[in-house]
């Protein structure tokens, strides 16, 4: 091949290159630039080499574009939303105690009534300097819950019934408030675990704060004793 048809093919080359053509669409040949007999199975296998490349080629990219992940939302199966869903209505433990105001205490009696129902006290205790003015939005000062894990197995206000006029109450610095409650027989005697939770829930807001008030107080009821 001379000099002059060197540079021909080879600015083809690259015109086609530059045009995003493949290696199997760029083909010399042989057999016009040459006088020799092998010409035609040199042709032959350069273009069989060239198809070659371009398949291999190919396959690398699919392998390339089945290598990168595909971002997919997967929803959660009912299963999953109803353990979240447990998991936050379970009252039996307190997640996070916040600062609070008020500070409180709740003490199960050991000694069981005559009939044999169960006493529970909660003590509201304010340990700030100043008195803590209180609203209530009716004339419940507390509650108090039986619980099974989430499960609320018995609730003291259930039994009751409240004023609903709202009002009005002043811990003083130092100074606390008391509730009493009664877990009556008739459910102490229909209780089958061994041990259950209680929480106690105040009332009352502080109205002139922007702190929480108290958090719910929670205690163990031993049935094994």
């Amino acid at each position: 091949m001379n000099k002059a048809k060197l540079s021909q093919a080879l600015l083809v080359l690259a015109a086609c290159f530059a045009a995003g053509c493949s290696p199997s669409q760029v083909a010399v040949d042989n057999t016009e630039q040459s006088g020799h007999k092998n010409g035609p199975a040199q042709t032959k296998d350069t273009q069989r080499e060239a198809s070659e490349n371009d398949a291999t080629f190919a396959e690398n990219n699919a392998m390339k574009s089945q290598d990168k992940p595909i971002a997919t939302m997967t929803k959660p199966s009912s299963d999953e939303l109803a353990v979240k869903l447990a998991k936050s209505n379970d009252k039996s433990k307190p997640i996070a105690q916040e600062p609070s105001l008020l500070n409180g205490e709740l003490l199960v009696k050991p000694q069981r009534l005559a009939d044999g129902a169960i006493e529970v006290m909660l003590t509201v205790n304010n340990p700030q300097s100043h008195g803590v003015y209180l609203e209530f939005r009716s004339g419940m000062g507390a509650d108090l819950m039986l619980l099974s894990g989430a499960k609320t197995v018995w609730k003291w206000s259930n039994d009751m019934m409240f004023t609903q006029a709202i009002n009005y109450k002043t811990i003083a610095a130092g100074g606390s408030l008391k509730y009493r409650f009664v877990i009556p027989a008739k459910v102490v005697k229909s209780l089958r675990e061994k041990q259950y939770d209680l929480r106690a829930d105040f009332k009352g807001v502080a109205t002139e704060s922007n702190q929480l008030t108290i958090n719910s107080v929670f205690s163990k009821l031993n049935l094994s004793q």
